[in-house]
């Protein structure tokens, strides 16, 4: 199998959900998740000497005149707007509630951990700061080395805090449901960074941009589940293997996703949402990966597959629809297990797989893969299952050097073959339509 790497939170979240009895284990997992989220915000508040923006619709911090110029896609930015939308903006503040599409068809350059209609007027708080306080420095220095192992001797010089804390939706109330985010902004003088932290994300507008964060008039780049009610699900995702944070190096041309951490790229796996019959958003690709000799830019990583569909059907299929299924079943990973996927171009990963496909196609001895995407069903129950039923991982591997492509399906634990709506015996798994491979 190749390596999925879970978080150490992940671990202490298991080793504390084991002390919860069955009895409270939801208000366990909760307190957990919680208890993970917070763990990972920056310090923030009045007792940190932050400054608070107004309390007001639509409204921003003052114009704020920075210690260092910060540079984004190249560009030094000497001031900056922290606005209770869920931007940050340079030269402009940016009062308008309504996310667009990026790239957006004017000048403005900004960057968006979670840009929505909110009304901290109505609930919540938005807090920034610029610090060197030292601990503050050495927390981002830790945090750059550990995701970005070409840079071992990172050290912050600089780091600009904003938070949105517990804050509503424009036509909410006292009681309506409340996101926490942070975006900080670190740099050495040298390189300059993102990072999102996402903590409690409960509400969406319907039309939020989550992470639709980095911005000017000819470069963008976006999350997943940007622009759609997947946003309340970002806490879940990252590109860092901790749940809930992004970071990204932002002072050059562009996010390069084989330099540093991206969404696109390095070894950072990225869950999707933990539902029945749910899928990744969709996932652009850094080259277009040749399926019977048709090129797609995009693909799809679901339990059973992006349309929803959970029981099997024989193949050739009647309609257009074309897919890999290493195991096509009704899984349901919101009652037990993961969905992983990364697109990367590690190179020991391109080590690996250039040597398996050498080894297994002994008239490519020379090849050399440019490119893997890696997809990993980890310990996935069936729908109709529970916490204590059989559990299958296995495991679809994508292999390029741009010419040829390949898919390699790695099969571990497989122990059910069948969810209850699709006639399977809701303690075995098996029986009724059973999975299918192709």
């Amino acid at each position: 199998m190749y390596q999925v790497t879970v978080g150490q939170t992940i671990v202490t979240g298991l080793q504390l959900v084991a002390l919860c009895s069955d009895d409270n284990a939801l208000q366990c997992r909760t307190l957990l998740f919680l208890a993970l989220s917070q763990d990972i915000l920056y310090p923030f508040g009045p007792t940190h000497r932050d400054l608070e923006t107004p309390k007001m619709d639509d409204g921003s911090s003052p114009e704020i005149s920075l210690l260092i110029p910060f540079v984004f896609f190249t560009i030094p930015y000497r001031t900056i707007y922290v606005n209770n939308n869920g931007v940050i903006s340079f030269n402009v503040q940016v009062s308008q509630f309504t996310p667009e599409a990026f790239p957006l068809s004017d000048s403005r350059s900004f960057i968006a951990p979670l840009w929505a209609d909110v009304h901290n007027g109505i609930r919540g708080d938005v807090y920034y700061r610029e610090t060197t306080e030292p601990d503050i420095l050495d927390r981002a220095s830790q945090d750059v080395r550990k995701y970005f192992k070409n840079m071992p001797t990172f050290t912050a010089t600089w780091v600009f805090i904003s938070t949105w804390h517990q804050v509503t939706f424009y036509g909410g109330s006292q009681t309506t449901p409340v996101n926490t985010f942070q975006c900080i902004l670190i740099s050495d003088g040298a390189a300059f960074f993102a990072m999102f932290n996402y903590g409690e994300i409960t509400w969406s507008t319907g039309t939020a941009s989550g992470g639709d964060p980095l911005t000017d008039v000819s470069h963008f780049f976006n999350l997943p589940g940007s622009r759609s009610n997947d946003v309340v699900n970002i806490e879940q995702t990252t590109n860092v293997n901790q749940p809930g944070r992004w970071l990204f190096r932002i002072d050059s041309e562009q996010i390069d996703p084989a330099n540093g951490c991206s969404y696109n790229g390095k070894s950072n796996a990225v869950m999707h949402t933990t539902m029945d019959d749910g899928s990744s958003p969709e996932i652009s690709l850094l080259i277009p990966f040749v399926f019977f000799t048709i090129p797609y830019r995009t693909i799809y990583v679901s339990p059973q597959w992006p349309y929803i569909q959970f029981t099997p059907e024989a193949f050739p299929l009647s309609d257009s629809r074309s897919f890999i299924a290493p195991l096509w079943a009704d899984v349901h990973n919101g009652i037990r297990g993961d969905v992983y996927y990364r697109e990367t171009t590690e190179p020991d990963i391109l080590d690996r797989a250039s040597q398996d496909v050498r080894k297994y196609f002994k008239n490519m001895p020379t090849f050399t893969a440019t490119w893997v995407f890696i997809s990993t069903w980890h310990q996935v129950t069936f729908y109709g299952g529970s916490q204590t039923t059989p559990v299958n991982t296995f495991q679809c591997i994508l292999i390029s050097d741009g010419a040829a492509f390949f898919a390699m399906f790695n099969y571990g634990e497989i122990t059910w073959s069948t969810g209850t709506a699709s006639g399977g015996d809701p303690l075995t798994g098996l029986g009724g339509t059973t999975a299918q491979v192709s």
